[in-house]
């Protein structure tokens, strides 16, 4: 895993970018992410997104919560009601 996040690191600074690394958390979701501790110990922000519902019922609600924050407070945390949206049907000729 240091690897890993060595040569992101590396992009990071070569690119000068922003670089986002996707990573799915274990079946407890009490728990951390599975894996290796030095992602986790490497990383400046991490956010986690949770669904719970189904948005076609109506009863979807998304939290995006942080969960860790280099050099910032933790545990801020959004809430959002998604809907669907009909835009209608454009027909292109």
């Amino acid at each position: 895993m240091n690897r890993f996040t060595g040569t992101v690191e590396e992009l990071r600074q070569t690119l000068k970018c922003t670089i986002i690394v996707i990573h799915h958390c274990g079946k407890d979701d009490a728990k951390e992410e599975r894996g290796s501790s030095a992602l986790r110990g490497n990383l400046d922000s991490s956010i986690k997104v949770i669904k719970t519902g189904n948005i076609r019922d109506g009863d979807c609600v998304v939290k995006v919560e942080n969960q860790k924050v280099k050099d910032g407070p933790d545990g801020n945390e959004l809430i959002f009601d998604p809907k669907i949206i009909s835009l209608g049907f454009v027909r292109m000729t």
